[in-house]
């Protein structure tokens, strides 16, 4: 069985990798370990951003137990995953973040 994961903070930075390329990066902990996952999605990284700090929010007070079960505990549906990049993004890194936590 999984171990349910509550993440607690979220952390962001970013890396110019060229004069037109930066990646960012998103760095969740559960209060005992870190993870660190790649969030650029072109010019709607600073949506994704927020996104994460809204999700961030909701989780703290959540424990999930497996990566699949994200959606869920924000009470999104997949419909708004498939026509919404920046969300799907966003859900992508936490459930990238509780699959290494």
């Amino acid at each position: 069985m999984a171990k349910a994961t509550r993440i607690q903070t979220i952390r962001f930075c970013s890396v110019d990798v060229t004069e037109r390329t930066r990646w960012t990066f998103a760095e969740l902990s559960d209060g005992s370990a870190t993870e660190l996952v790649e969030i650029t999605c072109g010019g709607s990284t600073g949506r994704v951003i927020e996104l994460l700090r809204e999700a961030v929010q909701v989780l703290r007070s959540t424990s999930v137990e497996r990566e699949s079960d994200v959606a869920d505990a924000l009470g999104i549906e997949t419909i708004q995953l498939q026509s919404d990049r920046s969300l799907a993004t966003a859900v992508s890194c936490i459930r990238s973040g509780i699959t290494g936590l």
